[in-house]
């Protein structure tokens, strides 16, 4: 999780709520008073990161629909396994649980 463009406030009460937390799930969250980080660059592409936060997609000003940046980087068809691929799947692995339909 990124949190951008934070307030001393904000830090301060991070501080509070992070001595509770187990060391993964702070590991999981980053925090800066900047628009923008180094490592927020390198987890997005820069065609789905707007250009406030230094990427290259537009900077979004309707919310509503809701909408994508880019298209560039859709649904991999490679990726997707069929329904009887799936309940194979399933099958084979008794602690997964079914999606629910």
């Amino acid at each position: 999780m990124y949190i951008l463009n934070t307030t001393f406030a904000i830090k301060l009460a991070w501080k509070v709520i992070e001595s509770f937390m187990a060391v993964h799930m702070k590991s999981k969250m980053m925090m800066t008073d900047k628009s923008s980080d180094p490592d927020l660059i390198d987890a997005f592409h820069p065609s789905q990161l707007e250009v406030k936060y230094g990427g290259k997609a537009p900077n979004v000003t309707e919310f509503w629909p809701p909408t994508m940046p880019s298209s560039e980087y859709g649904c991999d068809e490679d990726l997707l396994v069929s329904e009887k691929k799936y309940k194979a799947i399933l099958k084979g692995n008794p602690s997964l649980k079914p999606r629910p339909d």
